[in-house]
């Protein structure tokens, strides 16, 4: 694919103002005036553009392809109104649009696609696009990019190009996000990011990953590190919306909007130093607690990594960090609103009830909370014996693998500090849909009803087959477990359908 001379991806949008990055050559960056023009032509509003403050091996990089990065930012604009981007009156190349929030009611729910895990060797950036176009996605609100939205550690061959980590690092940013197909999907509507360990490395910010002890020691990962960093912020933060410093960054969405959703990073401020590994700041766990503890409408809890997740060796999950686990979980149940969790990660995707334990005034009750997957965009590399693979640098490039969904009975964790009761544990109740769908995207049409409630239809869609909703793993109601894991059997036709609801019940007055 040729290189765009402007790319521009659409960020966090609100009621009245909206953020965009915009990547552009160097020689025309002078030239560049966006612009946000209403679908009906009857309002405009020029965007203040920034350039994208990056530390001076990364500046080096991005002169070397000569590049600039530009933050846009559109203020006053007009609620639940549909604005196109233009750049000195003219129409881009791909079309990009957004609708400000507002006016969703029972005939204009909120449409929130949800994604996670693109690699793009597979070259399925452009369906992807394509699937954005048509329904049911077609005419999404918002994209929330949940994590390992590139592959930064995994090639073909696992060849590094010389010139050292900024290089690398500001190389694969621009093929993933500029020069791919996946850079139209991107562009098509608003984004915003949290981040997992493949922006990095696996298991980051782990220093003894074999992949790195083998590949490029240690002084190299320090150095790989702050490229990172540096890029995360340049290219994925710029997307956000700017948070306060307690939240990091994390942040929360809500204006105009039925629901409250907190995106947690639990990935790029994590530490496993002792004493006291920690997924994220105390101070955003303090945050992420207040924000369940106040709703006063539904919530979503958005992070890379699921909650209800088996910790591993070598890939560790939120369960591996039990203090601040215990913390958010508590947050979650006593919450005065249902939260549903979204999330990423695992190459499956899977829609379950969790039925949590939790004491109350002295007594011990139940609260159910929904727990939705959705991974991957696109399956990274598989293969007979792709671990040693990957260790020596030859993974696979065969058909594109499919990781059948492997989903725990029980977690390693002590529940007393939620329970009350160190014998009370939580289960799960509900199998509602699985699928390994290799390259899944997720939809939430999230449709306010009386008194402050919404219901959620929730749908899991292969981009590469037409966006058709992908066929479902059948389980046992209740669900069964062997060797801890549930029992799951192929389709009998089920599929990973749009109509299934969910109820969040807000608190009352």
């Amino acid at each position: 694919m040729a290189k765009p001379e402007l790319r521009v991806i659409p960020g966090h949008v609100d009621e009245t103002a909206a953020r965009a990055l915009a990547i552009v050559e160097a020689d025309k960056v002078d030239d560049v005036r966006l612009e946000a023009r209403s679908r009906d032509a009857s309002h405009r509003t020029g965007g203040v553009h920034r350039p994208v403050a990056t530390p001076p091996d990364i500046t080096a990089e991005l002169d070397a392809e000569s590049v600039r990065l530009v933050e846009v930012v559109f203020d006053g604009l007009r609620p639940a109104t549909a604005y196109e981007v233009r750049d000195r009156g003219t129409r881009l190349r791909p079309a990009v649009e957004f609708r400000t929030a507002g006016g969703y009611g029972p005939h204009r729910p909120l449409r929130i696609c949800v994604a996670s895990c693109f690699y793009r060797q597979y070259k399925k950036g452009g369906s992807y696009f394509d699937a954005l176009r048509l329904p049911p996605l077609k005419g999404s609100d918002l994209k929330i990019l949940m994590g390992d939205n590139l592959y930064l550690d995994v090639k073909p061959g696992m060849v590094w190009e010389r010139g050292g980590p900024a290089r690398n690092t500001v190389r694969d940013y621009l093929r993933y996000f500029r020069e791919d197909p996946y850079g139209d999907a991107l562009s098509h509507s608003p984004n915003v990011t949290t981040w997992d360990d493949h922006e990095f490395w696996n298991d980051y910010p782990n220093p003894s990953q074999p992949q790195l002890r083998l590949l490029r020691g240690r002084h190299y990962a320090r150095e790989w590190d702050a490229a990172l960093q540096a890029a995360l912020r340049a290219f994925q933060i710029t997307l956000n919306p700017v948070s306060s410093a307690a939240l990091g960054r994390s942040f929360v969405l809500e204006r105009g909007l039925p629901v409250s959703v907190f995106v947690a990073d639990m990935r790029s401020e994590r530490s496993f130093e002792v004493p006291g590994p920690r997924l994220m700041p105390d101070a955003a766990v303090a945050r992420l607690e207040h924000w369940a503890r106040t709703l006063v409408k539904p919530g979503l809890l958005v992070t890379g990594q699921p909650l209800w997740l088996s910790p591993g060796r070598w890939d560790r999950a939120p369960a591996s960090f039990p203090e601040q686990y215990r913390r958010i979980w508590r947050a979650v149940v006593d919450s005065p609103a249902d939260i549903l969790l979204v999330s990423g990660d695992v190459h499956y995707s899977r829609l379950i009830r969790l039925t949590v334990p939790v004491r109350t005034g002295g007594v011990l009750g139940d609260r159910d909370v929904y727990d939705f997957v959705c991974s991957p965009a696109s399956h990274i590399p598989g293969g007979v014996g792709s671990a040693a693979s990957y260790l020596v640098g030859r993974w696979l490039q065969g058909g594109q693998p499919r990781s059948k969904p492997r989903i725990p009975e029980s977690l390693a964790v002590s529940w007393g500090a939620i329970a009350g009761s160190a014998a009370a544990k939580p289960r799960i109740t509900e199998h509602v849909f699985s699928t390994d769908a290799p390259n899944a995207l997720g939809l939430l049409e999230i449709t306010p009803t009386e008194g402050g409630d919404v219901r959620v239809a929730i749908s899991v869609l292969d981009h590469d087959d037409g966006a058709r909703t992908a066929a479902s793993f059948s389980a046992a109601r209740p669900p069964t477990f062997e060797d801890g894991t549930m029992k799951l059997e192929p389709s009998r036709g089920d599929r990973c359908e749009t109509t299934v609801p969910l109820t969040l019940r807000a608190r009352r007055p």
